[in-house]
């Protein structure tokens, strides 16, 4: 029998609503103008309806959603009464035509639409969980819904600025269909918040109220379409504005009136829940007593105690638990709350004494309250002494910085210094900085910069007394603040620099060596160019004079020499010059012809055919020294076989181009010119 009576009960609203709408389909057969009046007639009420529950009930609940939709509902049904009562058919308002009736619809369905934004907009959670009026008062509500209801009232009738929504003669004009469909897209987005704050409302109410805002979206998109009165579209849309007014009244009507709970002390229950949890379920320590003796104490307080069981902690003295010097300052903060003193014990700092001998930081308040009804003390215990411990870490933490050998900064986003530890004010101090003034420029730009892209960046700057810091800035993610961190670099800037100059020294020590190696190298291989020519012209038999020049002048130029010349054998001891060169001829008659006995190098020259060189003036030359031209000398003998039958004789100004290696050289190319003079003929 239950069963059937809730079946009953589950079946009898849709039955009803299906039941009406084809009634009303009905009439709309027989008369459009007893339609239209039915469905007006009836969204008004409920329209007056919404608003009777919201202002009846503002003193009782705290909720901005029913509240604002109540107060709106009271003028947009005025708006919908004063549309049905200037229809043209109703006979009662004359003169206006069409378009007064049609304006003022167009005004009601944008105040509702707006309504519905508006009220999920403002239908929020607050802090305790509980949804808040946000501190909107009834009266300001109606006072602003009035305004709104005059000024648009005052639109259509007082200074005709509402534009036309129907011309004579033609029927609905454009404006109204672009306004219906923007209408459509406001209940839609009332839709989406609904989504958004579903969990808010109870689910039975969420529900009824998306199908009551879909009906008015469909209808709303049907009205746009109208084609007359007879229109299929324009009933349909009717109907469904009808249905949707339903469900809106079993959402607030029925679910607020019948069943408040539903719906209008929803956030009473909830809160009441909330409390009672505080209590029980609350992380700090709750304590009920009074006369100094404990009447109640949550779980957190057992533990801190030390006592798990009621029987030992209900009726004991709660001064018991405290140090011997908080007790008589708790027994003065019983006094004054009872004496109506203190409103609410302001909070302090005690001591608690563990079952276990050991102490607890503590923070107390308390208040008075009716518990069990008789007047009590709650008083709420904090354990802080993980607190003391993490600021005693975080005093400890702030005395770093300022013992930091290295500057270390914090400036606020407009250059503000708001902490520099002893090293880094002495860094400003240098850099142009004085207390009170923004950041100096140098560093004031990195700290913009690194603020717009919230990266870190490093800075190098360097003071008035030649020390050099560099800089790492540090911006904040949360807050609108960059730490500057810094570190000398002076000894290091100096040893770069000290390294540079070295590296640089080095580079041009290699250069200048690669570039005399290169000489050296260009000298060798013309040197090894030479002798390899001197082995082909020894080939071409035509020029033997080219021969001879070309040997001298090449070795002259290799060499360096002042002046050289080249004989030739023509008799037993005889020596003939050949060819000169770096002398004047009027200088060469003297040594055309050389024997033994012309000079003492001769003798060894040609008996051992060997290299003779030395200072002219320890060899005695004779007549080779030719009024001090050259002060050294080479001769180099020209063999055929083991007989010498010629020789090289170079001067120098000094023998400082003649090392090791150039003698050396000078003996392969004397073989080599041997060579070639043999095979040119000028030996045989």
């Amino acid at each position: 029998m239950e069963q059937l009576k809730k079946n009953y009960r589950v079946w009898i609203f849709p039955f009803g609503m299906i039941a009406s709408s084809f009634f009303l389909f009905i009439t709309s057969l027989y008369s459009l103008l007893l339609f239209h009046v039915l469905v007006e007639l009836f969204i008004i009420v409920i329209a007056f309806g919404i608003f009777v529950i919201a202002w009846s009930s503002r003193r009782y609940i705290n909720n901005i959603f029913l509240l604002l939709l109540g107060i709106s509902y009271l003028f947009v049904g005025a708006i919908d009464l004063f549309h049905l009562l200037t229809h043209d058919d109703m006979n009662i308002i004359m003169d206006y035509g069409a378009n007064l009736s049609i304006q003022s619809w167009v005004i009601a369905r944008y105040l509702e639409a707006a309504s519905f934004i508006a009220a999920f907009l403002l239908f929020k959670k607050g802090v305790n969980g509980v949804h808040v009026i946000a501190r909107i008062r009834s009266r300001q509500i109606f006072f602003i819904y009035a305004l709104i209801f005059i000024a648009s009232m005052a639109s259509i009738l007082a200074f005709n600025i509402f534009q036309s929504a129907a011309v004579t003669g033609i029927g609905m004009a454009h404006f109204k269909a672009y306004n219906e469909y923007i209408i459509s897209a406001i209940f839609f987005g009332s839709i989406i918040l609904l989504f958004k704050k579903r969990k808010i409302f109870d689910r039975e109410v969420a529900n009824l109220l998306s199908l009551s805002l879909i009906m008015k979206v469909i209808a709303e998109v049907l009205f746009a379409k109208y084609g007359g009165v007879n229109c299929f579209a324009d009933i349909l849309g009717n109907i469904l504005f009808f249905i949707s007014f339903l469900l809106l009244y079993k959402a607030v009507i029925e679910g607020g009136l019948m069943r408040p709970y539903r719906f209008l002390f929803l956030d009473l229950k909830k809160s009441e829940k909330r409390y009672r949890s505080l209590v029980e379920f609350s992380p700090d320590a709750i304590v009920v007593h009074s006369d100094g003796k404990i009447l109640y104490a949550n779980g957190p307080a057992k533990k801190l105690f030390g006592i798990e069981e009621d029987e030992k902690l209900i009726g004991a003295e709660l001064t018991d638990f405290f140090g011997p010097e908080y007790r008589e300052r708790i027994r003065l903060r019983i006094k004054n709350i009872f004496s109506g003193k203190w409103k609410e014990a302001p909070t302090t700092e005690m001591e608690i004494l563990h079952a276990n001998g050991r102490t607890i930081s503590v923070e107390v308040k308390g208040m008075k309250i009716i518990y069990e009804g008789k007047e009590a003390i709650e008083s709420i215990i904090r354990d802080v002494s993980e607190r003391k411990l993490t600021e005693e870490k975080i005093r400890s933490l702030a005395r770093f910085p300022e013992e930091d050998p290295s500057p270390v900064i914090r400036v606020l986003g407009d250059g503000q210094v708001q902490y520099a530890n002893r090293p880094a004010r002495r860094m400003l101090l240098h850099l142009g900085w004085s207390e009170g003034r923004v950041l100096p420029e140098i560093l004031f730009l990195p700290v913009r910069q690194v603020l717009e892209k919230g990266i870190k960046q490093e800075v190098e700057v360097t003071c008035v007394c030649g020390r050099v810091f560099a800089i790492m800035f540090a911006p904040s993610l949360t807050e609108n603040w960059v730490n500057l961190y810094g570190r000398e670099i002076t000894k290091r800037k100096i040893m770069e620099k000290e390294l540079i100059e070295t590296q640089a020294e080095l580079r041009k020590k290699i250069e200048e060596q690669l570039v005399e190696s290169y000489k050296h190298l260009g000298l060798v291989n013309r040197k090894i160019s030479l002798l390899l020519e001197l082995d082909s012209h020894s080939q071409d038999k035509k020029n033997k004079h080219e021969i001879v020049e070309y040997i001298l002048n090449s070795l002259i130029n290799l060499s360096h020499a002042k002046a050289g010349l080249l004989y030739l054998a023509i008799g037993k001891n005889h020596f003939n010059l050949i060819s000169s060169a770096g002398l004047k001829k009027e200088k060469l008659s003297g040594v055309q012809v050389v024997t033994e006995s012309s000079a003492d190098f001769m003798r060894q020259l040609t008996s051992a055919g060997k290299r003779v060189n030395g200072s002219c003036e320890l060899v005695n030359p004779g007549l080779f020294n030719i009024e001090s031209t050259f002060s050294y000398f080479v001769a180099l003998p020209i063999l055929a076989g083991n007989i010498c039958k010629g020789f090289l004789f170079l001067g120098f100004n000094d023998r400082k181009s003649m090392d090791v290696q150039e003698l050396e050289f000078l003996d392969v190319f004397a073989k080599h010119v041997s060579s070639a003079l043999t095979n040119s003929g000028f030996l045989n």
